[in-house]
Protein backbone atom coordinates (compact mmCIF):
# COMPACT_ATOMS: atom_id res chain seq x y z
CA UNK A 1 0.00 0.00 0.00
CA UNK A 2 1.12 3.52 -0.56
CA UNK A 3 0.44 6.39 2.03
CA UNK A 4 0.57 9.80 1.93
CA UNK A 5 1.08 11.69 5.43
CA UNK A 6 -0.65 15.34 5.48
CA UNK A 7 0.74 16.83 8.07
CA UNK A 8 4.13 15.45 9.97
CA UNK A 9 4.45 17.09 13.37
CA UNK A 10 3.42 14.43 16.97
CA UNK A 11 1.28 12.41 15.00
CA UNK A 12 1.91 12.55 11.21
CA UNK A 13 5.48 12.04 12.30
CA UNK A 14 4.42 8.40 14.18
CA UNK A 15 2.31 7.26 11.07
CA UNK A 16 5.24 8.33 9.02
CA UNK A 17 8.42 6.80 10.63
CA UNK A 18 6.20 3.98 11.29
CA UNK A 19 4.86 3.09 8.16
CA UNK A 20 8.47 3.83 6.36
CA UNK A 21 9.88 0.91 8.61
CA UNK A 22 7.44 -1.49 7.91
CA UNK A 23 8.37 -1.34 4.02
CA UNK A 24 5.50 0.88 2.71
CA UNK A 25 5.97 3.70 0.44
CA UNK A 26 4.97 6.74 2.14
CA UNK A 27 5.35 10.06 2.28
CA UNK A 28 5.00 13.33 4.33
CA UNK A 29 3.46 16.26 3.06
CA UNK A 30 5.00 19.13 4.90
CA UNK A 31 4.49 23.22 4.84
CA UNK A 32 5.97 24.60 1.54
CA UNK A 33 9.56 25.51 2.07
CA UNK A 34 10.06 22.76 4.82
CA UNK A 35 12.41 19.67 4.49
CA UNK A 36 12.49 16.91 6.23
CA UNK A 37 15.28 13.43 5.74
CA UNK A 38 14.95 11.19 8.95
CA UNK A 39 12.47 11.14 12.10
CA UNK A 40 13.93 10.41 15.52
CA UNK A 41 11.85 7.90 17.74
CA UNK A 42 12.37 7.53 20.97
CA UNK A 43 10.08 6.16 23.87
CA UNK A 44 7.68 3.33 24.68
CA UNK A 45 8.81 2.45 20.78
CA UNK A 46 11.95 2.13 21.23
CA UNK A 47 14.61 4.39 20.08
CA UNK A 48 15.79 4.86 16.20
CA UNK A 49 16.10 6.85 13.66
CA UNK A 50 14.03 6.55 9.86
CA UNK A 51 15.24 8.12 7.19
CA UNK A 52 12.03 9.48 5.63
CA UNK A 53 10.56 10.92 2.21
CA UNK A 54 8.85 14.38 2.30
CA UNK A 55 7.73 16.22 0.02
CA UNK A 56 6.51 20.78 0.19
CA UNK A 57 3.62 20.28 -2.56
CA UNK A 58 1.23 17.86 -3.92
CA UNK A 59 3.08 18.22 -7.46
CA UNK A 60 6.44 16.46 -6.72
CA UNK A 61 4.28 13.19 -5.07
CA UNK A 62 5.29 10.47 -7.83
CA UNK A 63 2.37 8.14 -6.65
CA UNK A 64 -1.22 7.86 -5.98
CA UNK A 65 -1.68 7.24 -2.80
CA UNK A 66 -3.64 3.88 -1.26
CA UNK A 67 -4.45 6.36 1.66
CA UNK A 68 -3.90 9.69 2.25
CA UNK A 69 -3.56 10.46 6.53
CA UNK A 70 -4.58 14.01 7.65
CA UNK A 71 -2.92 14.43 11.00
CA UNK A 72 -2.23 18.34 10.61
CA UNK A 73 -3.77 20.44 13.94
CA UNK A 74 -7.84 21.11 13.38
CA UNK A 75 -7.15 25.03 12.77
CA UNK A 76 -4.79 24.12 9.68
CA UNK A 77 -7.93 21.48 8.45
CA UNK A 78 -9.57 23.92 5.47
CA UNK A 79 -5.93 24.80 4.20
CA UNK A 80 -4.68 21.35 4.05
CA UNK A 81 -7.54 20.00 2.61
CA UNK A 82 -7.08 22.52 -0.35
CA UNK A 83 -3.53 21.95 -1.01
CA UNK A 84 -4.63 17.93 -1.13
CA UNK A 85 -7.76 18.68 -3.53
CA UNK A 86 -6.93 17.51 -6.45
CA UNK A 87 -6.51 13.75 -4.92
CA UNK A 88 -10.45 13.69 -4.67
CA UNK A 89 -10.02 12.84 -8.20
CA UNK A 90 -8.14 9.89 -7.40
CA UNK A 91 -9.23 6.55 -5.88
CA UNK A 92 -7.35 7.57 -2.54
CA UNK A 93 -9.29 7.35 0.28
CA UNK A 94 -8.58 9.94 2.90
CA UNK A 95 -8.08 8.97 6.85
CA UNK A 96 -9.07 11.97 9.31
CA UNK A 97 -6.77 11.42 12.82
CA UNK A 98 -7.23 14.52 14.23
CA UNK A 99 -8.50 15.72 17.56
CA UNK A 100 -11.82 18.08 17.72
CA UNK A 101 -15.02 17.99 15.90
CA UNK A 102 -15.48 19.33 12.39
CA UNK A 103 -12.69 18.00 10.97
CA UNK A 104 -14.59 15.18 9.35
CA UNK A 105 -17.14 16.66 8.36
CA UNK A 106 -15.18 19.44 6.40
CA UNK A 107 -13.66 16.41 4.55
CA UNK A 108 -16.34 15.39 3.51
CA UNK A 109 -17.48 18.52 1.90
CA UNK A 110 -14.32 17.66 -0.16
CA UNK A 111 -14.09 14.16 -0.35
CA UNK A 112 -17.06 12.96 -0.07
CA UNK A 113 -18.70 10.61 2.29
CA UNK A 114 -17.63 7.09 1.07
CA UNK A 115 -14.10 8.33 0.90
CA UNK A 116 -13.74 9.18 3.89
CA UNK A 117 -12.82 7.23 6.90
CA UNK A 118 -12.11 7.84 10.62
CA UNK A 119 -10.38 5.43 13.06
CA UNK A 120 -12.19 4.10 15.57
CA UNK A 121 -11.77 4.39 19.69
CA UNK A 122 -10.42 1.41 21.76
CA UNK A 123 -13.02 -0.68 22.21
CA UNK A 124 -11.24 -3.57 23.82
CA UNK A 125 -8.31 -2.93 26.42
CA UNK A 126 -5.20 -5.22 27.66
CA UNK A 127 -2.11 -4.69 29.42
CA UNK A 128 -0.34 -1.82 27.43
CA UNK A 129 -2.06 -2.63 23.82
CA UNK A 130 -5.28 -1.52 22.71
CA UNK A 131 -7.16 -3.61 19.74
CA UNK A 132 -9.19 -1.51 16.67
CA UNK A 133 -13.23 -1.42 16.89
CA UNK A 134 -15.15 -1.92 14.45
CA UNK A 135 -15.45 -0.47 11.35
CA UNK A 136 -14.28 0.88 7.50
CA UNK A 137 -10.46 1.63 9.18
CA UNK A 138 -10.93 -2.25 10.77
CA UNK A 139 -11.36 -3.79 7.62
CA UNK A 140 -7.97 -2.24 5.97
CA UNK A 141 -5.84 -2.94 9.39
CA UNK A 142 -6.83 -6.32 9.81
CA UNK A 143 -5.34 -6.55 6.03
CA UNK A 144 -2.21 -4.86 6.98
CA UNK A 145 -1.37 -5.28 10.65
CA UNK A 146 2.26 -4.19 10.95
CA UNK A 147 1.19 -0.24 9.94
CA UNK A 148 0.87 1.05 13.42
CA UNK A 149 2.83 0.73 16.44
CA UNK A 150 2.11 -0.31 20.14
CA UNK A 151 0.57 2.58 22.77
CA UNK A 152 -0.16 2.71 25.85
CA UNK A 153 -2.64 1.29 27.76
CA UNK A 154 -5.88 3.06 26.99
CA UNK A 155 -7.53 2.01 29.76
CA UNK A 156 -4.90 3.87 32.34
CA UNK A 157 -4.13 6.97 29.82
CA UNK A 158 -8.46 7.36 29.74
CA UNK A 159 -9.97 6.18 32.31
CA UNK A 160 -13.14 7.80 31.60
CA UNK A 161 -14.36 6.20 27.94
CA UNK A 162 -16.22 9.18 26.78
CA UNK A 163 -12.69 10.84 26.28
CA UNK A 164 -11.79 8.42 23.44
CA UNK A 165 -14.26 10.23 21.27
CA UNK A 166 -11.48 12.91 20.68
CA UNK A 167 -8.64 11.05 21.34
CA UNK A 168 -6.28 10.43 18.46
CA UNK A 169 -5.69 7.00 16.61
CA UNK A 170 -4.25 4.37 19.70
CA UNK A 171 -3.80 0.84 19.14
CA UNK A 172 -1.78 -1.81 18.11
CA UNK A 173 -1.52 -3.68 15.23
CA UNK A 174 1.54 -5.87 15.61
Amino acid sequence: MKFLVVGVGALGSAYLAFLSRAGYKAVGLLKKGRKLQSIRVEGIWGEFTQEVKAIDTLDALDFEPDITILTVKSYDTTQALKDIQKLKDTKSLLMVAQNGYGNYEKAIEVFGKGRVIVPHPIEKYSTGRGFAGKGTISSLVNRRRTFLAPTTSASSSYPHRRHLKCSPLRFNLS
